[in-house]
């Protein structure tokens, strides 16, 4: 996993004494913005998704327990974060590379 910041970013802010601060914050981690990225795709695409018994079975619940309208939404959020998981890896891979001339 990483928690690499996607987007940080500074800004000024006048403290409760009058003078101006420089405040950092991280942004979302690279991550979130990699599980941003795929969402579309996967809410559209249901077989993304495989058959009930793989839905299930990724949530941690049983097949029989498996409602589309109660689970999809943590089913979608679940396989976006496998999606930023697996780019992360690849780009992770493709760091380690010796650049090529």
């Amino acid at each position: 996993m990483s928690n690499e910041p996607a987007f940080p970013h500074s800004f000024q802010r006048v403290n409760k004494n009058g003078y101006n601060e420089l405040e950092f914050t991280p942004g979302m981690s690279i991550r979130d913005h990699f599980a941003a990225a795929a969402l579309p795709m996967i809410s559209q695409v249901e077989d993304a998704h495989g058959t009930i018994g793989e839905a299930a079975e990724a949530l941690g619940i049983e097949a029989s327990e498996y409602d589309s309208k109660k689970h999809w939404s943590a089913l979608v959020a679940k396989r976006a974060y496998q999606y930023a998981d697996a780019m992360i890896s690849e780009r992770n891979k493709a760091n380690q590379q010796p650049i090529q001339p």
